[in-house]
């Protein structure tokens, strides 16, 4: 056990005497042993400058208690490793999401930056707009503008064609 977790075992008999320990175990304080009997069955303490947490179960046949001390950081070992695998996964996918979104937001650009420069006969240096959307109104616009523009000089010179033949 103490290979595993660099615990300890006791083996406590009904007067509080340690019967079993392991080797090199430190004595558990006698206010420990009678935390034992007014407390659950998990008792957080302070060894030194390990923090330590002490399981005990209670034989209800013999009284006896069973106890193992565990350091907290080898009680809470596995709790802590996947809190912080979580951590990583959750960094992870924030920036997984961070560049699907930057990729798909500039590959769903690209299209209407084509249909811009397609429409727009200016210089994009010359004119500056808030945004693509306003720059491609303002082209839909001028073409609208154009196309009436070329609709009058036809009517006006059809007239004239017609007066003239």
């Amino acid at each position: 056990m103490n290979l595993a977790t660099d615990g300890f075992i006791y083996i406590i008999d009904e007067n509080d005497n340690t019967i079993a320990c392991s080797m090199d175990a430190p004595e558990l304080s006698k206010s420990l042993k009678e935390n034992m009997d007014l407390s659950t069955e998990v008792i957080n303490y302070s060894n030194g400058n390990v923090d330590t947490v002490l399981l005990y179960v209670r034989s209800e046949e013999t009284g006896w208690k069973y106890v193992i001390d565990i350091p907290e950081r080898a009680f809470l070992a596995e709790l802590n490793r996947d809190k912080m695998l979580t951590t990583i996964f959750l960094i992870s996918c924030f920036a997984i999401n961070i560049m699907l979104a930057y990729i798909l937001a500039y590959r769903n650009y690209i299209p209407i930056r084509d249909i811009k420069n397609m429409l727009t006969k200016k210089s994009p240096e010359t004119v500056h707009y808030k945004n693509e959307f306003d720059d491609i109104k303002s082209s839909i616009a001028d073409a609208l503008n154009a196309h009436n523009h070329l609709n009058h000089i036809v009517a006006t010179r059809s007239l004239l064609c017609d007066l003239i033949f």
